[in-house]
């Protein structure tokens, strides 16, 4: 079942990408998929998957639910209409049985696909109107500043040279000068995707990219690399900072070549990142696999 819920996630990211779109480099407006009952905003993979459905089939609404919620507010889903699948993580506790005969409570985790539909694709279900936008004249630094002042045991930061990276034998972080980016948004991408990194050292969530010796363009490495991009995205799209690429070709064939290889990559990596938000925004080191 797993691999099942691996391959629908990759396919949908893959069949994104070759299309040209990359889901978590776009430009974000804080209007976040959101569940029609509760209005809580999806997280992790879930942004990425139900917004590709949003972008290539032209919903306007940020509203999802699911078939029983529909009917439960007077309307139905249009006839014809293909659901999109949101994936969450469950956990199952079961007594199991030790060598020496005595017993333990073992938790075993998991993941669950689900289909949910745009409101776009109902009849009858009131609409609802658009949540509150985010203000386009506050200030991003600001904003960047607060979410990182929030991230317990955090790296030293510098501003200097012309490259961008995370070093964990000094658990450091170097971007070069602000002035020198083009926009404000790619210079607060480039430092949550470095800060992304640095979750790995081993004093936080001690990651094997970050830790051990990965060889460039490596699995270990790419995986790694996947998880600073996709901690990235789930910071910019929850504040609405736009991180999007130019000239982003090659880049895209890059990516395509990883996923074609590991099915279980993308869906992984997003746990990870998802935990790393979690740890940057002081939450705790824990986060569910694919939220």
């Amino acid at each position: 079942m797993a691999s099942d819920v691996y391959s629908q996630v990759n396919d949908r990211i893959l069949a994104a990408l070759e299309q040209g779109i990359i889901p978590w480099k776009r430009p974000w407006t804080g209007q976040l998929p959101t569940n029609y009952d509760s209005g809580k905003q999806y997280r992790g993979v879930n942004i990425l998957t139900l917004g590709i459905a949003e972008m290539v089939r032209g919903y306007s609404s940020q509203y999802w639910l699911t078939f029983r919620q529909a009917q439960k507010h007077g309307g139905h889903i249009k006839r014809g209409e293909k659901a999109t699948y949101i994936v969450f993580s469950d956990k199952k506790v079961r007594e199991v049985e030790k060598e020496d005969g005595t017993t333990e409570l073992k938790v075993y985790h998991f993941i669950k696909s689900f289909p949910v539909f745009n409101w776009d694709q109902t009849e009858g279900v009131p609409r609802k109107e658009a949540g509150a936008t985010l203000d386009p004249d506050r200030d991003l630094i600001e904003v960047c500043d607060t979410i990182l002042s929030k991230m317990p045991n955090p790296p030293a930061y510098r501003e200097s040279g012309s490259s961008a990276y995370y070093m964990p034998k000094d658990d450091l972080v170097n971007l070069p000068q602000m002035d020198t980016f083009r926009t404000t948004d790619g210079y607060i991408a480039t430092k949550f995707h470095e800060y992304g990194h640095s979750t790995g050292h081993k004093s936080r969530l001690n990651r094997s990219g970050v830790m051990g010796v990965a060889s460039f363009g490596g699995e270990e490495y790419s995986f790694e690399e996947l998880v600073a991009e996709l901690t990235s995205a789930y910071l910019c799209a929850g504040n609405g900072i736009d991180n999007t690429l130019e000239n982003s070709s090659a880049y895209i064939q890059n990516w395509l070549s990883v996923l074609k290889d590991n099915k279980a990559m993308f869906l992984k990596a997003s746990g990870k990142a998802a935990a790393a938000v979690e740890y940057i925004c002081g939450k705790g080191a824990g986060a569910t696999p694919a939220s």
